[in-house]
Order: structure tokens, then sequence, then C-alpha cells
């Protein structure tokens, strides 16, 4: 959810500067400027919303869900997963897996018998 947090704030000030250069006097290159900032704020309002509704839907599973980086930096849980492990978001989300192993912090959940 922290990504999503960044893009967001990330497209709120892409549009704020634009707006700002929309309004100011600007010298010859201001819409070179300005069309370029534009396509940013489009890619970002586009990735954005893709991870919202990526997380919405990840959100809706009833699977654990833990991704990590190529580092083993933790850095997203789904609800599932919060729910089954009773562990916080905030008590993994950017630590390494390895640190949480070793704290036992994160225990990984036998499968369930069927």
């Amino acid at each position: 959810m922290l990504h999503r947090s960044i893009m967001l704030h990330a497209e709120d000030r892409i549009h704020a500067l634009i707006t700002r250069l929309r309004e100011s006097a600007a010298p010859p290159e201001r819409q070179a400027l300005l069309d370029e900032l534009t396509e940013i704020e489009a890619s970002v309002h586009e990735v954005a919303h893709s991870v919202v509704d990526y997380q919405h839907v990840m959100d809706e599973l009833d699977d654990n869900i833990l991704v990590a980086d190529k580092d083993e930096v933790v850095l997203y849980v789904n609800d599932a997963y919060i729910r089954h492990t009773g562990i916080a978001p905030e008590q993994i989300l950017g630590k390494r897996i390895t640190e949480l192993l070793e704290t036992g912090t994160y225990l990984p959940i036998p499968p369930s018998p069927r």
C-alpha cells in the first residue's frame, strides 16, 4: 500500500507543477516542458490506478500473499495474510525476510490438511 500512496502523491505533485507552469509567465520552452509533464502525469496516473486495481484484487483473495523484492524486502501483504497470521503490516513491511525469520516475527503457515 505504500507504493500506491507514493504514486498517488507523485501524481498530485506533477499536477500541481503543471498548474503552476500554465499560470506562470514562462520562457519559450514552456510548451515543451508542459507537454512532457503532461505525458509523465498520464503515465503516473495509469500506473497508480493499475496498482490500486491490482491491490484490490489481491486483498479480495482468501489466500495469503506476501510480496518481496529480489533483496527479500517485504513490499506487500494482502488482507488474508494479515487476518490469518495476526501479524500487522507495519511489523513486516520494509523488512528483510531473513530478519523476520531470525526474530520469529514471520512464521510460515503450514499448508492446511485436506
